[in-house]
């Protein structure tokens, strides 16, 4: 029974880091969504982020990556519904982990994994053209990064723990 408390509590422990995570990124995203609107309504605007020529949150915040990828504009239009905001996606993204992550449902755990699995690979793609293409660092972005990569592990080890759950109930 001890065993059992302390893996509980663990889990416990990794919903909270794993719902603060969320949290994080969505308020992250939410200063990125802001930060590009400003500066397309206002060029001369300079974001606390900006903070010399190579580490510039706005720079890269407006570029041409950072809608749909870089990906969508080219391939379905600029002027594609698809091609949203890479931050808004963040908003529905956070939103969605933090509410799938408040479910006790191996599916829901299964699906927070997947999800972050494909956040970490666009993380690493967006963090490529940061390095190789743009050649700046956007410190709002990695620091979005470093969350998603968080959540990878916390959804992992809640998938773990629910997965096991229904094994032992199936049993």
């Amino acid at each position: 029974m001890g065993g059992r408390g302390k893996g509980s509590s663990r889990i416990a422990l990794y919903q909270a880091l794993q719902g603060t995570f969320c949290v994080i990124g969505f308020v992250l995203s939410c200063v990125a969504y802001l930060i590009e609107s400003w500066k397309q309504q206002q060029p001369e605007y300079e974001a606390l982020c900006d903070v010399n020529s190579w580490i510039s949150c706005s720079a890269v915040l407006t570029s041409q990556y950072s809608r749909g990828f870089g990906l969508v504009g080219p391939l379905l239009g600029e002027d594609s519904p698809l091609n949203l905001p890479n931050s808004l996606m963040g908003v529905v993204f956070y939103s969605l982990q933090f509410a799938l992550g408040l479910t006790h449902n191996v599916r829901a755990h299964r699906a927070l994994w997947y999800l972050a699995l494909c956040s970490a690979a666009c993380s690493l793609y967006l963090a490529g053209l940061l390095v190789f293409v743009l050649h700046d660092l956007c410190i709002i972005c990695c620091s979005m990064y470093a969350v998603n990569f968080g959540l990878l592990f916390f959804s992992f080890a809640t998938y773990r723990h629910f997965h096991a759950l229904s094994a032992k109930k199936s049993m």
